[in-house]
């Protein structure tokens, strides 16, 4: 359960880095190699409806974030074709999510985000 918070949080500070600087363009790596630019991110919510009625024990909900796609770097399985959208929660995480050139998310690094707001080096406290 600690992951599923981190990851969680990370999304939040995705989506509170979003709405500070929301003229932003993002650049999002995958591990499988793909890569896409962004000119667009908005908030959402993801849940376990498939598996779960609303109420009934077990059910959930969770931060997403959603990437409209500008441009294709190198397509790749984390891209369904049929939607102009990424979506990333704690289900489907990328390698790397950067911001006009500033590194805001890294699997290897960790989160660059306090408050929306980009810091030098990664949170320790998550």
């Amino acid at each position: 359960m600690e992951t599923t918070r981190i990851l969680d949080e990370i999304i939040d500070e995705l989506g509170a880095y979003a709405c500070l600087a929301s003229h932003a363009t993002y650049r999002i790596a995958f591990a499988e190699g793909d890569r896409y630019e962004s000119d667009e991110a908005t908030e959402g919510e993801d849940d376990n409806g498939e598996e779960f009625d609303i109420g009934e024990a077990g059910y959930e909900d969770w931060p997403e974030m959603y990437y409209r796609i500008s441009s294709i770097l190198n397509d790749g399985p984390n891209h369904n074709p049929n939607y102009r959208y990424l979506s990333l929660s704690r289900r489907h995480m990328p390698s790397d999510v950067t911001s006009d050139g500033r590194l805001l998310y890294s699997a290897e690094k960790g989160l660059f985000l306090d408050h929306g707001r980009i810091l030098d080096t990664p949170r320790t406290d998550l």
